[in-house]
């Protein structure tokens, strides 16, 4: 195989005020960089996780798992390898060839789950893979199927699952989220399940442990878990016989149903045209931050704020929104 150019890259900056703020920190790594890259394998990484011992964990690709498998990499809190994390620092698993880890979330208990997608060689579906890992670095056995669990949520038959979020709840349980579509129309929406804390589909949730929104999609949802168990997920939609792309807002209960009391029966009111969400966050006060760009006039570097209600915050910004191009046609 085709040695990668760069497998994962961790940086870390001072926070420190007897350090300029935004330096490198150059006790991480070398420079403040730690660069992983195996011979003989093609590696990608994918989202980033902190143990409550400071450990770092990140999930990804990796080829040594049959090509491109699923997995997770440890390192101490100085950017060396954790030698003590599964098999020299990494631990992993293939399922299909087309493998793809995108989220992670880190238990109390500092289990590690990992959220991606796999294509079925039978069916051509994609759908929720969530694993997940014990401290040391093995697929736990008390969850789902030898640490395995699955979800499809079966939109059609060119079903496309990808999971975005991962959240676990204070009594355990564990919310996936993400998008599910068509793959040959390019349509979909909000997907959601929730897990028990033994990898099994939670029945009480959503109907029978689901959540499928169909919002016709052009990109991917991203969410937020609020203190009271609601989910807030944002995402640029596009309808069929439209000519007006716009940001959809949703939230939903704990159970897994609309929230009728935010914004109009459980949808944000202000539609935002063409505004493309790519992360978002919650603030103490409970309002909602989106950071995305908007795909007309420029692909510029933007920060939307909604109240609690669902509601624009005029109060940040230019009407709920602050904006800033950078240059055009680039989302960098």
């Amino acid at each position: 195989m085709k040695r990668s150019l760069l497998t994962a890259v961790l940086m870390v900056f001072f926070a420190s005020a007897f350090a300029q703020p935004g330096v490198l920190d150059q006790t991480f790594g070398v420079g403040g960089k730690v660069i992983t890259s195996p011979p003989n394998y093609s590696d990608v990484s994918a989202a980033v996780g902190l143990q409550s011992t400071g450990k770092i964990v990140v999930v990804g690709e990796a080829g040594q798992f049959s090509g491109g498998g699923f997995a997770v990499r440890r390192f101490n809190m100085d950017g060396s390898v954790d030698s003590t994390f599964g098999i020299n620092g990494i631990a992993g698993k293939a399922i299909n060839a087309n493998d793809g880890s995108s989220c992670i979330a880190i238990q109390p208990d500092d289990k590690v789950l990992l959220g991606g997608s796999t294509n079925s060689y039978m069916s051509g579906e994609t759908y929720f893979v969530i694993m997940r890992f014990t401290v040391n670095g093995v697929l736990d056995s008390s969850f789902g199927n030898l640490g395995i669990s699955t979800v499809n949520f079966a939109y059609s038959s060119e079903n496309r699952d990808y999971p975005i979020d991962l959240f676990v709840r204070p009594n355990g349980k564990i919310i996936a989220c993400g998008t599910s579509g068509d793959g040959f129309s390019a349509t979909g929406g909000f997907a959601l399940a929730q897990l028990k804390t033994n990898g099994s589909v939670d029945s009480a949730f959503g109907t029978n442990g689901k959540i499928l929104m169909d919002t016709f999609f052009w990109s991917q949802p991203t969410y937020v878990l609020q203190p009271d168990g609601k989910i807030v997920g944002g995402g640029f939609i596009n309808r069929p016989f439209t000519s007006n792309p716009s940001f959809a807002l949703v939230r939903f209960t704990a159970n897994g149903h609309l929230d009728s009391s935010f914004g109009n029966n459980g949808f944000g009111v202000d539609t935002l045209a063409n505004f493309s969400p790519s992360d978002a966050m919650l603030q103490a006060n409970g309002k909602i931050v989106f950071a995305g760009y908007f795909r007309v006039n420029g692909a510029g570097a933007t920060v939307v704020r909604f109240n609690s209600n669902g509601y624009l915050d005029t109060t940040f910004g230019n009407g709920g929104v602050a904006k800033n191009i950078i240059t055009d046609n680039t989302t960098n």
